[in-house]
């Protein structure tokens, strides 16, 4: 048997102080309301299972039952209706909305472009997509229901010029364990109106510098000559030199040779 929309009306009046015990109590059991025995096979509340609850958690704490159980009522009507308007959300996916902040670009790249010019064409984003001039923030409108996370985290990495990257909704880093997951399934939310907040943090490799890492090098080799290496003059005789002089003057006869070699 179901609960009447008159009893569910009737019992929504509950004590605020009741209801926030019955919220602790659920939450110290880890009831779940909107999931079975407390809902039936068709979503709708189990009669049975809600007033066998009320009955337990009233007997715990001394409250009076019927207080409890419009509570819990309450509590399961909200749940269902919060449930409910998720799943039509990401049923329909294109709706949601997502912003996404950028962080991380190299000096110089700190901004993007006014417009969606250089957004990918074969595997639209969204219906539409906006970049403020002079910010990192990207505003995507209507998020393409069959775009994947795997495809987005390719398009942004090309899109951005960047190596690597990773995307972090509500605390979590999500572009590591997409799994196949659509983009408008992971950020829908029960207000469509609403968009979601995400932060795309982008890093690059280190590259050293082929001309610092040759100097490098002519240095390593000219330290370890230097030791069993002579200048002498036109004359023949020893040119007296420090160990530090004798390294610079063996780089320096190495660049010039090189710079030699490729001029």
């Amino acid at each position: 048997a179901l609960l009447s929309s008159q009893q569910i009306i009737s019992m929504s009046s509950c004590n605020e102080m009741v209801k926030d015990e019955v919220v602790e109590d659920l939450r110290q059991k880890k009831i779940k309301l909107w999931l079975p025995p407390y809902v039936c096979e068709d979503g709708r509340p189990s009669r049975a299972a809600i007033e066998d609850l009320a009955n337990s958690l009233t007997h715990e704490g001394g409250a009076d039952e019927d207080q409890v159980l419009a509570a819990i009522v309450e509590l399961q009507t909200h749940a269902l209706k919060k449930l409910l308007a998720k799943k039509k959300a990401k049923e329909a996916g294109g709706g949601c909305q997502l912003e996404l902040k950028i962080l991380g670009l190299q000096e110089g790249d700190t901004s993007l472009a006014p417009d969606a010019a250089k957004i990918p064409k074969t595997t639209p984003w969204a219906n539409r997509v906006e970049m403020a001039s002079g910010t990192n923030l990207i505003k995507l409108y209507q998020i393409n229901p069959e775009l994947a996370m795997d495809k987005f985290v390719e398009d942004l990495l090309g899109f951005l010029k960047i190596d690597a990257l990773r995307l972090v909704y509500k605390g979590k880093c999500i572009s590591e364990t997409t799994n196949g997951a659509r983009l408008s399934h992971i950020v829908a939310t029960t207000n469509s109106s609403i968009p979601a907040k995400m932060l795309c943090l982008a890093s690059y490799k280190k590259e050293e510098n082929s001309d610092h890492l040759l100097i490098s090098s002519i240095r390593r080799a000219a330290t370890k000559v230097g030791t069993n290496f002579e200048v002498t003059d036109q004359h023949g005789k020893n040119v007296a030199m420090l160990p530090c002089e004798r390294q610079a003057f063996l780089t320096a006869l190495g660049l010039h040779r090189l710079g030699r070699k490729q001029g």
